[in-house]
């Protein structure tokens, strides 16, 4: 059984392509965008960082489960206005997911306005922002520890999505770390929207 339907296992193929069917015809393009703070990191958290998004996440949410993924930094299109890129890849996502790393600090401005002085972190405010406005669900993603801090040197939009919907916590030394059906992933995936149907190449 393909993972996407596996909180719907009674549902039958007739609605299962329904809900395809709809998912086509809602305007979304992507099941997630996939954001994070853009601050220079220690060599450390960058490969840990690099590790999830790139080779992880990649490898379990796209290729064994079949949703669709925009992450920021690696299906940017060279050449397009960055703002418009974040505006428009949020509006056609229905999720937006927030990766956090330990240390991070953020602006107080930070998801405030699109408007707000952005500079390196334009398409983590602006990605917010928009999900905000469309009320888009949003998954938070901590990477390693949070540090004695908490989330207290959070910006209060990050704060306030914490106390709404608390991080999902991801260790990167964990024996499932990469597998689709850890308790990790099951709530990612618990999070996010029925996929589209895909090839039987998907299948797990």
């Amino acid at each position: 059984m393909c993972c996407m339907y596996r909180y719907v296992p009674k549902c039958s193929r007739g609605v299962k392509h329904a809900l395809c069917l709809l998912y086509a015809l809602d305007g979304s393009m992507y099941d997630v965008y996939v954001v994070y703070h853009s601050q220079k990191e220690s060599k450390a958290i960058e490969e840990v960082l690099d590790k999830f998004l790139f080779q992880t996440l990649s490898l379990v949410l796209e290729q064994k489960c079949g949703y669709r993924a925009f992450i920021h930094g690696r299906d940017d299109i060279p050449g397009e206005d960055r703002l418009e890129q974040v505006v428009e890849r949020v509006r056609q996502s229905r999720r937006l997911m927030v990766v956090l790393t330990p240390g991070l600090e953020v602006n107080e401005t930070l998801g405030s306005s699109p408007s707000s002085p952005v500079g390196v972190d334009m398409d983590w405010q602006v990605s917010l922002y928009q999900a905000s406005v469309q009320e888009i669900k949003v998954i938070l993603v901590q990477l390693g520890e949070v540090g004695p801090q908490g989330y207290t040197h959070l910006s209060v939009t990050l704060q306030h999505l914490v106390r709404k919907c608390a991080p999902l916590c991801w260790r990167e030394d964990s024996p499932a770390a990469a597998h689709w059906n850890s308790r990790f992933w099951k709530r990612v995936r618990y999070a996010m929207p029925i996929a589209p149907a895909r090839p039987s190449s998907s299948v797990v």
